[in-house]
Protein backbone atom coordinates (compact mmCIF):
# COMPACT_ATOMS: atom_id res chain seq x y z
CA UNK A 1 0.00 0.00 0.00
CA UNK A 2 1.38 3.33 -0.80
CA UNK A 3 2.01 5.62 1.70
CA UNK A 4 -0.13 8.90 1.68
CA UNK A 5 -1.50 10.88 4.56
CA UNK A 6 -4.64 9.02 5.31
CA UNK A 7 -2.59 5.76 5.22
CA UNK A 8 0.04 7.17 7.07
CA UNK A 9 -1.29 4.59 10.39
CA UNK A 10 -1.64 2.00 8.61
CA UNK A 11 2.22 2.26 6.84
CA UNK A 12 4.00 2.85 10.22
CA UNK A 13 2.13 -0.51 11.86
CA UNK A 14 2.88 -2.72 8.64
CA UNK A 15 6.78 -1.26 9.18
CA UNK A 16 7.55 -1.40 12.41
CA UNK A 17 5.62 -4.83 12.97
CA UNK A 18 7.94 -6.57 10.79
CA UNK A 19 10.84 -5.02 11.95
CA UNK A 20 9.47 -6.88 15.11
CA UNK A 21 9.27 -9.97 14.03
CA UNK A 22 12.69 -9.86 12.26
CA UNK A 23 14.02 -8.76 15.98
CA UNK A 24 12.61 -11.72 17.07
CA UNK A 25 14.12 -14.03 14.59
CA UNK A 26 17.69 -12.44 15.29
CA UNK A 27 19.78 -14.23 18.70
CA UNK A 28 19.77 -12.57 21.64
CA UNK A 29 23.04 -11.51 24.23
CA UNK A 30 26.32 -11.04 22.72
CA UNK A 31 25.86 -12.41 18.75
CA UNK A 32 23.49 -9.32 18.15
CA UNK A 33 24.77 -5.96 17.68
CA UNK A 34 22.72 -2.86 17.05
CA UNK A 35 24.05 0.43 15.38
CA UNK A 36 22.28 3.57 16.00
CA UNK A 37 21.76 5.29 12.73
CA UNK A 38 22.57 8.49 14.08
CA UNK A 39 25.70 7.81 15.21
CA UNK A 40 26.43 5.78 12.00
CA UNK A 41 25.49 8.91 10.09
CA UNK A 42 27.57 11.20 12.23
CA UNK A 43 30.94 8.83 12.97
CA UNK A 44 30.72 6.25 9.78
CA UNK A 45 33.92 5.73 9.93
CA UNK A 46 34.08 4.80 13.66
CA UNK A 47 31.12 3.25 13.70
CA UNK A 48 32.49 0.53 10.70
CA UNK A 49 35.53 -0.20 13.24
CA UNK A 50 33.61 -0.72 15.87
CA UNK A 51 31.52 -3.46 13.66
CA UNK A 52 34.44 -5.18 11.78
CA UNK A 53 36.12 -5.34 15.02
CA UNK A 54 33.09 -6.91 17.01
CA UNK A 55 33.03 -9.31 14.02
CA UNK A 56 36.74 -10.04 14.62
CA UNK A 57 36.95 -9.44 10.44
CA UNK A 58 40.26 -7.87 8.75
CA UNK A 59 39.96 -5.19 7.17
CA UNK A 60 42.28 -3.00 5.45
CA UNK A 61 41.75 0.94 3.92
CA UNK A 62 40.88 0.18 0.76
CA UNK A 63 38.16 -2.18 1.80
CA UNK A 64 36.77 0.39 4.33
CA UNK A 65 37.02 3.07 1.88
CA UNK A 66 34.90 1.57 -0.27
CA UNK A 67 32.27 0.64 2.54
CA UNK A 68 32.16 4.54 3.24
CA UNK A 69 31.72 5.09 0.04
CA UNK A 70 28.29 3.33 -0.45
CA UNK A 71 27.21 4.23 3.25
CA UNK A 72 27.67 8.06 2.04
CA UNK A 73 25.49 7.03 -0.97
CA UNK A 74 22.59 5.26 1.27
CA UNK A 75 22.99 8.33 4.02
CA UNK A 76 22.66 11.18 1.61
CA UNK A 77 19.41 9.40 -0.21
CA UNK A 78 17.94 8.16 3.38
CA UNK A 79 18.38 12.38 4.58
CA UNK A 80 16.70 13.46 1.73
CA UNK A 81 13.56 11.70 2.90
CA UNK A 82 12.46 14.16 4.99
CA UNK A 83 12.71 16.60 3.05
CA UNK A 84 11.13 15.11 0.14
CA UNK A 85 8.56 13.46 1.99
CA UNK A 86 7.92 15.33 5.50
CA UNK A 87 5.99 14.88 8.11
CA UNK A 88 3.73 17.03 10.51
CA UNK A 89 3.28 16.59 14.10
CA UNK A 90 -0.13 14.69 13.77
CA UNK A 91 1.39 12.15 11.94
CA UNK A 92 4.78 11.69 13.85
CA UNK A 93 2.20 11.23 16.51
CA UNK A 94 0.40 8.37 15.01
CA UNK A 95 3.88 6.85 13.76
CA UNK A 96 5.43 7.34 17.46
CA UNK A 97 1.81 5.57 18.76
CA UNK A 98 2.32 3.14 16.20
CA UNK A 99 6.00 2.44 16.44
CA UNK A 100 6.48 2.78 20.83
CA UNK A 101 6.98 -0.55 21.63
CA UNK A 102 9.69 -1.28 18.30
CA UNK A 103 11.62 2.25 19.51
CA UNK A 104 11.56 0.91 23.17
CA UNK A 105 12.66 -2.26 22.32
CA UNK A 106 15.71 -0.51 20.94
CA UNK A 107 16.44 1.21 23.45
CA UNK A 108 15.45 4.88 22.64
CA UNK A 109 12.79 5.40 24.92
CA UNK A 110 9.84 4.09 27.01
CA UNK A 111 6.08 3.35 24.96
CA UNK A 112 4.70 6.38 26.26
CA UNK A 113 7.25 8.56 26.58
CA UNK A 114 7.86 7.76 22.53
CA UNK A 115 4.24 8.55 21.93
CA UNK A 116 4.07 11.53 23.44
CA UNK A 117 7.30 13.26 22.31
CA UNK A 118 6.91 12.47 18.66
CA UNK A 119 9.92 11.76 16.55
CA UNK A 120 11.68 14.92 17.48
CA UNK A 121 12.24 14.03 21.47
CA UNK A 122 12.85 10.57 20.61
CA UNK A 123 16.02 11.78 18.78
CA UNK A 124 16.91 13.96 21.40
CA UNK A 125 16.50 11.08 23.65
CA UNK A 126 18.71 9.08 22.34
CA UNK A 127 22.14 8.20 23.50
CA UNK A 128 24.03 9.66 20.77
CA UNK A 129 22.40 12.59 20.08
CA UNK A 130 21.80 13.13 16.76
CA UNK A 131 23.03 16.50 15.96
CA UNK A 132 23.98 15.91 12.16
CA UNK A 133 19.78 14.98 12.04
CA UNK A 134 18.64 17.64 14.19
CA UNK A 135 21.07 20.00 12.22
CA UNK A 136 19.40 19.35 8.77
CA UNK A 137 16.17 19.81 10.70
CA UNK A 138 16.71 23.49 11.06
CA UNK A 139 19.04 23.85 8.26
CA UNK A 140 15.57 23.28 5.73
CA UNK A 141 13.38 25.19 7.82
CA UNK A 142 15.65 28.10 6.98
CA UNK A 143 16.07 27.86 3.75
CA UNK A 144 11.86 27.85 2.99
CA UNK A 145 12.06 30.52 5.81
CA UNK A 146 9.92 28.22 8.24
CA UNK A 147 11.65 29.77 11.01
CA UNK A 148 8.86 30.67 13.39
CA UNK A 149 10.41 33.75 15.65
CA UNK A 150 9.09 34.89 19.22
CA UNK A 151 6.92 37.74 19.48
CA UNK A 152 8.76 39.64 21.90
CA UNK A 153 11.32 42.32 20.88
CA UNK A 154 14.72 39.90 22.27
CA UNK A 155 13.89 37.86 19.01
CA UNK A 156 13.02 40.59 16.47
CA UNK A 157 15.23 41.26 13.87
CA UNK A 158 16.27 44.06 12.18
CA UNK A 159 18.94 44.30 9.21
CA UNK A 160 21.60 47.03 9.63
CA UNK A 161 23.33 48.57 6.40
CA UNK A 162 26.58 48.74 6.40
CA UNK A 163 27.47 51.13 4.03
CA UNK A 164 27.18 55.10 3.93
CA UNK A 165 24.23 55.89 4.60
CA UNK A 166 23.30 53.84 7.79
CA UNK A 167 19.76 52.67 8.32
CA UNK A 168 18.31 49.96 9.90
CA UNK A 169 15.70 47.74 7.23
CA UNK A 170 13.02 45.07 8.96
CA UNK A 171 12.36 43.08 5.68
CA UNK A 172 8.86 41.12 5.15
CA UNK A 173 8.81 38.27 2.98
CA UNK A 174 6.83 38.74 -0.34
CA UNK A 175 6.53 42.74 0.31
CA UNK A 176 8.76 43.55 -2.06
CA UNK A 177 12.10 42.24 -0.09
CA UNK A 178 13.37 40.64 -3.19
CA UNK A 179 14.14 43.84 -5.31
CA UNK A 180 15.66 45.57 -2.08
CA UNK A 181 17.90 43.12 -1.56
CA UNK A 182 18.68 43.37 -5.19
CA UNK A 183 18.99 47.12 -5.92
CA UNK A 184 21.04 47.61 -2.37
CA UNK A 185 23.40 44.84 -3.45
CA UNK A 186 23.75 46.31 -6.94
CA UNK A 187 24.16 50.06 -5.03
CA UNK A 188 26.61 49.04 -2.41
CA UNK A 189 28.63 46.00 -4.34
CA UNK A 190 28.12 46.94 -8.11
CA UNK A 191 30.84 44.45 -8.73
CA UNK A 192 28.02 41.05 -7.16
CA UNK A 193 27.12 38.98 -9.59
CA UNK A 194 23.99 37.63 -8.13
CA UNK A 195 21.92 39.20 -4.33
CA UNK A 196 21.38 36.12 -1.71
CA UNK A 197 18.51 37.55 0.78
CA UNK A 198 18.92 37.55 4.84
CA UNK A 199 16.09 36.30 6.89
CA UNK A 200 17.80 36.17 10.35
CA UNK A 201 16.02 34.05 12.98
CA UNK A 202 18.92 34.76 15.67
CA UNK A 203 21.28 37.53 16.51
CA UNK A 204 23.79 35.00 16.03
CA UNK A 205 22.76 34.95 11.98
CA UNK A 206 25.50 36.01 9.76
CA UNK A 207 24.15 37.64 6.75
CA UNK A 208 24.24 36.84 3.36
CA UNK A 209 22.08 34.22 4.33
CA UNK A 210 21.42 31.93 7.37
CA UNK A 211 20.25 28.26 7.21
CA UNK A 212 20.32 25.41 4.68
CA UNK A 213 22.46 26.90 2.12
CA UNK A 214 24.42 29.59 4.46
CA UNK A 215 27.69 27.73 3.97
CA UNK A 216 27.30 27.02 0.10
CA UNK A 217 26.30 31.18 -0.13
CA UNK A 218 28.68 32.61 2.07
CA UNK A 219 31.15 30.68 0.42
CA UNK A 220 29.81 31.69 -3.01
CA UNK A 221 30.08 35.75 -1.85
CA UNK A 222 33.36 36.76 -2.50
CA UNK A 223 34.04 39.47 0.01
CA UNK A 224 37.57 40.32 -1.11
CA UNK A 225 36.59 40.78 -5.22
CA UNK A 226 33.32 42.46 -3.83
CA UNK A 227 33.25 44.34 -0.34
CA UNK A 228 31.28 42.84 2.48
CA UNK A 229 27.32 41.86 2.34
CA UNK A 230 25.47 45.33 2.59
CA UNK A 231 23.45 44.18 5.96
CA UNK A 232 24.47 42.56 9.63
CA UNK A 233 21.98 41.11 11.86
CA UNK A 234 20.69 43.40 14.39
CA UNK A 235 18.62 42.10 17.63
CA UNK A 236 16.01 44.70 18.43
CA UNK A 237 16.65 44.34 22.22
CA UNK A 238 20.45 45.70 21.35
CA UNK A 239 19.38 48.75 19.73
CA UNK A 240 15.49 49.68 21.39
CA UNK A 241 16.39 50.84 24.79
CA UNK A 242 19.23 53.80 24.68
CA UNK A 243 18.64 56.97 26.22
CA UNK A 244 17.49 58.41 23.44
CA UNK A 245 14.88 56.05 22.98
CA UNK A 246 11.66 57.56 24.32
CA UNK A 247 8.02 56.03 24.47
CA UNK A 248 5.56 57.51 23.39
CA UNK A 249 2.60 59.08 25.64
CA UNK A 250 -0.04 58.29 23.76
CA UNK A 251 0.32 54.74 22.34
CA UNK A 252 3.22 53.82 24.40
CA UNK A 253 5.28 53.03 21.43
CA UNK A 254 9.05 53.48 20.85
CA UNK A 255 10.98 55.16 18.06
CA UNK A 256 14.01 53.33 17.02
CA UNK A 257 17.23 55.55 16.79
CA UNK A 258 18.34 56.76 13.54
CA UNK A 259 16.89 56.19 10.58
CA UNK A 260 14.23 52.94 10.23
CA UNK A 261 11.72 51.98 7.75
CA UNK A 262 9.99 48.90 6.34
CA UNK A 263 7.74 47.99 3.64
CA UNK A 264 4.49 46.36 4.07
CA UNK A 265 2.14 44.74 1.37
CA UNK A 266 -2.06 43.76 1.22
CA UNK A 267 -2.28 40.93 3.73
CA UNK A 268 -4.47 39.22 1.22
CA UNK A 269 -2.24 39.66 -1.35
CA UNK A 270 0.22 38.33 0.76
CA UNK A 271 -1.33 35.70 1.34
CA UNK A 272 -2.28 35.09 -2.12
CA UNK A 273 1.34 35.56 -3.28
CA UNK A 274 2.57 32.98 -0.61
CA UNK A 275 -0.25 30.56 -2.28
CA UNK A 276 1.20 30.74 -5.75
CA UNK A 277 5.04 30.51 -4.79
CA UNK A 278 4.65 27.45 -2.43
CA UNK A 279 1.40 25.76 -3.51
CA UNK A 280 0.79 26.03 -7.38
CA UNK A 281 4.30 26.77 -8.01
CA UNK A 282 5.42 22.68 -8.61
CA UNK A 283 8.84 23.00 -7.16
CA UNK A 284 11.09 22.16 -4.93
CA UNK A 285 10.12 25.34 -2.44
CA UNK A 286 6.57 24.27 -2.05
CA UNK A 287 7.34 20.65 -1.30
CA UNK A 288 6.90 20.64 2.51
CA UNK A 289 3.90 22.84 2.51
CA UNK A 290 2.22 21.14 -0.24
CA UNK A 291 2.93 17.62 1.86
CA UNK A 292 1.39 19.36 5.47
CA UNK A 293 -1.36 20.71 3.68
CA UNK A 294 -2.42 17.72 1.92
CA UNK A 295 -2.07 15.79 5.52
CA UNK A 296 -4.08 18.73 7.26
CA UNK A 297 -6.78 18.28 4.80
CA UNK A 298 -6.72 14.58 4.82
CA UNK A 299 -6.01 15.15 0.74
CA UNK A 300 -4.47 12.32 -1.51
CA UNK A 301 -1.62 13.24 -3.52
CA UNK A 302 -3.54 13.79 -6.83
CA UNK A 303 -6.04 15.84 -5.06
CA UNK A 304 -6.02 19.65 -5.91
CA UNK A 305 -5.08 22.18 -3.39
CA UNK A 306 -7.29 25.05 -3.77
CA UNK A 307 -6.57 28.82 -1.92
CA UNK A 308 -8.99 27.61 0.34
CA UNK A 309 -7.44 25.05 1.52
CA UNK A 310 -4.51 26.96 1.91
CA UNK A 311 -6.75 29.46 3.61
CA UNK A 312 -7.86 27.53 6.28
CA UNK A 313 -4.54 25.59 6.90
CA UNK A 314 -2.89 29.38 7.50
CA UNK A 315 -6.21 30.45 9.89
CA UNK A 316 -5.52 27.58 12.23
CA UNK A 317 -1.76 28.12 13.09
CA UNK A 318 -0.75 30.54 15.68
CA UNK A 319 1.52 33.40 15.14
CA UNK A 320 4.44 32.36 16.81
CA UNK A 321 4.12 29.33 14.90
CA UNK A 322 3.69 30.62 11.62
CA UNK A 323 6.42 30.73 8.89
CA UNK A 324 7.68 33.92 8.07
CA UNK A 325 6.60 33.76 4.51
CA UNK A 326 2.92 34.67 5.80
CA UNK A 327 3.74 35.31 9.57
CA UNK A 328 1.52 38.83 9.93
CA UNK A 329 3.98 41.41 9.69
CA UNK A 330 2.77 43.36 13.07
CA UNK A 331 4.86 40.60 14.60
CA UNK A 332 7.41 40.59 12.83
CA UNK A 333 8.37 43.93 12.82
CA UNK A 334 7.03 44.79 16.34
CA UNK A 335 4.88 47.89 14.91
CA UNK A 336 2.03 47.51 17.93
CA UNK A 337 5.10 48.90 20.18
CA UNK A 338 7.98 50.36 17.57
CA UNK A 339 7.83 53.53 15.38
CA UNK A 340 9.43 53.33 12.43
CA UNK A 341 10.56 56.54 10.73
CA UNK A 342 8.90 55.65 7.53
CA UNK A 343 6.70 52.46 6.55
CA UNK A 344 5.68 51.99 2.40
CA UNK A 345 3.60 49.66 0.65
CA UNK A 346 3.86 47.81 -1.87
CA UNK A 347 1.04 49.26 -3.69
CA UNK A 348 2.96 52.25 -4.23
CA UNK A 349 6.41 50.20 -4.21
CA UNK A 350 7.99 53.04 -6.49
CA UNK A 351 7.08 56.35 -5.59
CA UNK A 352 7.53 55.67 -1.34
CA UNK A 353 10.87 53.94 -2.65
CA UNK A 354 11.72 56.99 -3.43
CA UNK A 355 10.81 58.60 -0.33
CA UNK A 356 12.43 56.20 1.45
CA UNK A 357 15.79 57.38 -0.85
CA UNK A 358 15.28 61.39 -0.56
CA UNK A 359 15.31 60.84 3.33
CA UNK A 360 18.50 58.97 3.29
CA UNK A 361 20.03 62.16 0.79
CA UNK A 362 20.16 59.36 -1.78
CA UNK A 363 18.22 61.31 -4.30
CA UNK A 364 21.27 61.34 -7.14
CA UNK A 365 20.94 60.31 -10.82
CA UNK A 366 22.67 56.94 -10.55
CA UNK A 367 20.72 55.56 -7.02
CA UNK A 368 17.54 56.54 -9.61
CA UNK A 369 18.48 54.43 -12.69
CA UNK A 370 19.85 51.68 -10.25
CA UNK A 371 16.15 51.71 -9.00
CA UNK A 372 14.56 51.69 -12.20
CA UNK A 373 16.73 48.64 -13.82
CA UNK A 374 16.21 46.47 -11.01
CA UNK A 375 11.92 47.32 -10.07
CA UNK A 376 11.68 46.80 -14.36
CA UNK A 377 12.85 43.14 -13.63
CA UNK A 378 11.03 42.75 -9.95
CA UNK A 379 7.21 42.19 -9.99
CA UNK A 380 5.17 40.67 -6.98
CA UNK A 381 3.37 37.69 -7.55
CA UNK A 382 -0.12 38.68 -9.23
CA UNK A 383 -2.84 38.14 -7.11
CA UNK A 384 -5.72 35.46 -7.88
CA UNK A 385 -8.21 37.40 -10.22
CA UNK A 386 -11.34 36.05 -10.83
CA UNK A 387 -10.82 32.49 -11.31
CA UNK A 388 -13.54 30.87 -9.71
CA UNK A 389 -11.65 27.68 -9.76
CA UNK A 390 -8.62 28.68 -8.16
CA UNK A 391 -10.27 30.78 -5.50
CA UNK A 392 -12.73 28.07 -4.40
Amino acid sequence: EECTPVSIGRCAAAVCDSANRMLDTLPDGDRLKIVRWEHFAHRKQRALNDVFNWLGASHNALALAEVLRMADTNIKGFNALSDKYPLESESKHEVMQRCGSLMNRLGYSSDAEAAGAGIDGLLASSTHKPRVAKARRIRSAHNLGMVALNTSSAMTMLLRHTYEPQFMWCPIRLAGTEALFKFFVRLDTPKATFAPPCFASSASDACPTSGRTARRISNRWQSKRWGPYPFQVMELSHVAHRPDDKANEHDGTRKLPGFTFAFVRNPWDRLVSAYIRYVTMQDKHGVKQRAWLREFHKMDEQDPIRFSHFVRWVAQQPSSQMPTTWRPYSDICGFTWLRYSFVGRLEQFHFDLQQVLRMLKMNNLDVFETMTAVLARTAPSLPLGDDPDRMR
